[in-house]
């Protein structure tokens, strides 16, 4: 996989594939911002001082019934809850041994929005950072 990191000013500076969305929490905000990169087919990543990544990941418009494949998901053992988060159904997991990070999985607009947290922020904290996002 290809990566190059992006400009911490402008993360999006060049970017169309996905939508330039920011957080705005305590644990991840533009003023927390570590870094930022873009990967293999405009996946965009931005690395937040607290440990939270974001991913905006575009083409993701064409799945069917996300809902039912998250809820397939979360009926694995410890596979999360699935609750509504930017008025779409998510996949949410609570930090721990089968998600370390913990973490939300929400497609917006044809974009999946994936929050990683660091181990530590419960999955509300990591949806609130997902809802934040604008």
């Amino acid at each position: 996989m290809f990566s190059h990191r992006l400009n911490k000013a402008d993360p999006f500076d060049g970017i169309t594939s996905v939508p330039h969305w920011y957080p705005h929490t305590d644990v991840a905000s533009r003023a927390l911002l570590k870094a930022a990169w873009s990967c293999a087919a405009d996946v965009v990543v931005l690395e937040f001082r607290s440990g939270v990544d974001v991913y905006l990941e575009p083409g993701w418009g064409t799945v069917p019934n996300p809902g039912e494949k998250w809820t397939d998901m979360a009926a694995e053992p410890d596979g999360g809850d699935v609750l509504e988060v930017r008025g779409a159904p998510a996949l949410v997991t609570e930090p721990g041994a089968s998600h370390p990070r913990g973490g939300v999985l929400v497609i917006d607009g044809g974009t999946l929005v994936r929050v990683l947290g660091n181990g530590n922020i419960p999955a509300a904290g990591l949806v609130r950072v997902a809802n934040s996002m604008s």
